[in-house]
């Protein structure tokens, strides 16, 4: 007696098989219709093609049950198709796993030469280092020596074009002296050489001026040369036949430079050591004040030889001592105001009084001062002291330029 067939694996079997034949094709008319038709009818197909299975499974059952050696012969041939499937399955994918092989053996072979290859390009390069060493150093030396030679082109062209020539003198500081006696003094002109200018030989021959404290000279390129000068302060002046001449703040005579008295006194009759003490005492004052002072006369009597007589700008007349006027002249600001418009004789030698011309003190201390002062022994050698000054001046000036 034959076993009864199982009917779920017939069916299992046979749609295996009809899947295995036309898998290609459903593939395709999927692919086709799930593009074509819309979301709605996607399923519509899928159905169809069930309830197809469903009525062929039907008549192979039915068919089976009539005739049961008819369908042990099928069965035989189907399974035996479906050894060969899957021998074919088998052999397919033995073949493939043999191509993966071959395919890994191939790229492992196409390595090894591109190593190969490598190396052997390697080995030129390595070849050839040491001339590309050498053409580096033959690019760098060739690249000093033009950058050398282009500064040098460069230098020279400034130096001899007329871009290094000085085209502007600029004179600071100096309130007493004239430009034009500085600029003479320096030697430097314009058109001469930035590069040949002699500072110090600039500041040495200004120094050589009286009135000159400290000198500067400094080249700012590219075309200007600055002079700074600090002069030493005038704070009075001598007169010596008509001519006037300033007295320094060191207590030298700027002789040989006749010069307009401003904003300082003109002193009279002072020597020695009187005319150093007025000049120190002139040293101690406001210059507003000594911009207020007219004159200034020595004037000694039997009492005390440091008497001097003032003249002030607004005509008021003030007697004082030379070693203390420097302080007390302070007071003359306050007291002008009380004095107002009145004239008479301040009095800054022993207290700080105004005594009215009328007065009998006023008539006492006039006629203690000497109707005709000394003459100072300076005033009359300051003409000859001029020529020496100028002789020993054009003797160093051909000196420098020697």
């Amino acid at each position: 007696m034959k076993d009864e067939p199982n009917i779920d694996e017939l069916k299992k079997k046979l749609r295996k098989n009809k899947n295995d034949d036309t898998s290609k094709t459903e593939q395709k008319k999927e692919i086709k219709e799930t593009e074509s038709i819309h979301s709605s009818d996607d399923h519509a197909p899928i159905q169809q093609e069930e309830n197809d299975h469903e009525e062929l499974d039907g008549c192979v059952i039915e068919h089976y049950t009539d005739n049961d050696d008819e369908k042990g012969q099928k069965e035989n041939k189907k399974d035996t198709e479906s050894e060969e499937t899957s021998t074919k399955d088998d052999s397919d994918s033995i073949e493939l796993n043999e191509t993966q092989d071959k395919i890994e053996v191939t790229e492992l072979t196409s390595l090894e030469p591109s190593e190969s290859e490598e190396k052997s390009d390697s080995e030129p390069e390595n070849i050839e280092k040491k001339p590309k060493k050498k053409r580096n150093i033959n690019y760098k030396k060739w690249s000093i020596i033009l950058f050398s030679a282009t500064i040098i082109f460069l230098v020279a062209s400034y130096l001899i074009s007329s871009k290094s020539d000085v085209k502007e003198i600029v004179v600071n500081g100096n309130e007493h002296l004239s430009t034009e006696e500085i600029l003479e003094r320096s030697e430097i002109k314009k058109k001469d050489k930035m590069y040949l200018t002699s500072e110090g030989k600039a500041e040495q021959n200004i120094s050589l001026l009286p009135i000159v404290e400290s000198i500067t000279v400094e080249r700012d390129f590219p075309n200007t040369v600055n002079i700074t000068v600090k002069e030493f302060e005038v704070v009075a002046y001598v007169e010596s036949k008509g001519r006037y001449y300033p007295v320094l703040e060191n207590v030298q005579i700027l002789r040989g430079f006749d010069m307009t008295p401003t904003d300082a006194p003109i002193i009279h009759f002072f020597d020695g050591v009187e005319f150093e003490g007025m000049v120190k005492s002139l040293n101690q004052m406001n210059p507003q004040i000594l911009a207020m002072i007219s004159e200034i006369f020595y004037r000694p009597n039997e009492e005390t030889n440091a008497r001097i007589q003032l003249y002030m700008n607004d005509g008021q007349e003030i007697i004082a001592d030379y070693n203390t006027i420097g302080d007390k002249i302070d007071y003359y600001a306050g007291m002008k105001k009380e004095i107002g418009n009145k004239k008479g004789l301040i009095d800054l030698e022993v207290s700080n009084t105004f005594l009215p011309y009328s007065s009998e003190e006023v008539v006492r201390i006039k006629r203690s001062m000497r109707s005709v002062p000394r003459q100072v022994p300076y005033l009359e050698e300051i003409e000859a002291s001029l020529e020496d000054i100028k002789r020993s001046l054009k003797a160093f000036e051909i000196e420098s330029e020697e």
